[in-house]
């Protein structure tokens, strides 16, 4: 499914089809986020899904940013989040 709506993406520029959503992990990646003393602002709980969701597709994955764009702390939260049981798209 992720790979479909990147394709209409491509296909049909400026379409914006609406992403599936897990409630039931964001919930949890914003427990753990808070376990771990951090503020889960949407956009960060939307980095985390969106790396579980490359996992799901991909064998590798590059985090590239400048620093102090949260790219430890998304990974981090992601594995405490498979390790607490849920496991969302991977």
């Amino acid at each position: 499914m992720v790979i479909f709506m990147g394709l209409l993406v491509d296909l049909f520029p400026g379409t914006d089809p609406p992403r599936k959503r897990d409630m039931a992990m964001e919930e949890v990646v914003v427990k753990m986020a808070k376990e771990s003393g951090l503020t889960p602002d949407d956009d960060f709980v939307l980095r985390v899904m969106q790396m579980s969701e490359l996992m799901a597709i991909r064998h590798c994955i590059f985090l590239m940013g400048p620093t102090g764009v949260s790219r430890t702390e998304v990974y981090r939260i992601l594995a405490k989040t498979i390790m607490h049981g849920v496991d969302g798209q991977i």
